[in-house]
């Protein structure tokens, strides 16, 4: 099934695009907040920060006017056994899944990775933290809307596999990899990674929940697993890094990403 949004162009089409302005706020906020800190100081990035705030809040009142167009069209709620319905999907539950384990892998491995520059970039390392946050936001930016059309003609599995396929790699080439400007290189990757999960999360959502109404509850379901592996990732590559070492916990996460994607391939 072909989905389309106002306007003729293809849900994965607009998802890509909104990905790419997302990513662009993203890389600029993150290169002020590093310039900031490296010529002013580490305080002087949460004044930034709420600063920042300001026009963000500002962009919000023009969507106001969409509450005055014409009357939503409103789907009729399809009862418990449609809710039960979405629930069981089997592609939802997969999909929750491997979101699950692919967030645990990922969420921990930049902080181990900034924690890896700071002792050995002196310094200069608040520049190259900034920089593996700047850089992956510019790939997403360049790719993100090729991630979108490609999603609509070869497929979600291919374009999902390609970003998810990045984290092992990511986490075998951080636990070998110690130069700082290689570090900042490798995560790079992370920024194709981001582009294939930014568009594919609520595509794949879509794409589940159909005609059933129930797409906020199956973004939300996705929603659940990528919080849950935010929330243990991080906590379980703490105790690996602290008892064995980073290049295990590296190792360990880079494992956590080829298990989720193989559950993507299968």
């Amino acid at each position: 099934m072909s989905l389309v949004v106002a306007g003729g162009a293809a849900l994965g089409q607009r998802l890509g695009r909104n990905v790419r302005f997302a990513s662009i706020g993203n890389g600029l906020g993150a290169a002020l907040m590093g310039a900031c800190g490296y010529y002013i100081s580490n305080r002087a990035v949460f004044v930034l920060t709420a600063a920042l705030t300001i026009p963000a809040l500002a962009a919000l009142v023009p969507l106001s006017r969409l509450d005055l167009g014409a009357p939503r069209q409103r789907r009729q709620s399809t009862g418990i056994e449609g809710l039960r319905r979405v629930l069981a999907n089997r592609a939802l539950l997969v999909f929750a899944a491997a979101a699950m384990l692919f967030t645990l892998a990922n969420a921990a491995m930049l902080p181990l990775a900034s924690i890896a520059l700071t002792k050995r970039a002196g310094g200069i390392a608040s520049l190259l933290i900034a920089a593996c946050v700047v850089l992956p936001q510019g790939i997403v930016a360049i790719s993100s809307p090729w991630m979108g059309q490609a999603a609509e003609t070869q497929g979600r599995r291919r374009v999902l596999l390609l970003g998810f396929l990045m984290l092992p790699l990511r986490g075998l080439l951080f636990a070998f990899v110690t130069s700082p400007p290689f570090v900042v290189a490798i995560q790079a990757l992370d920024g194709i990674a981001a582009a294939s999960f930014g568009v594919m999360v609520p595509l794949i959502a879509a794409d589940v929940a159909g005609r059933s109404g129930h797409f906020n509850l199956v973004l939300g379901c996705v929603g659940l697993g990528i919080g849950i592996g935010a929330t243990v990732g991080t906590t379980v590559a703490g105790m690996i890094a602290d008892r064995f070492g980073d290049q295990a916990a590296f190792g360990s996460l880079a494992l956590i990403g080829a298990a989720a994607s193989l559950l993507v391939w299968l």
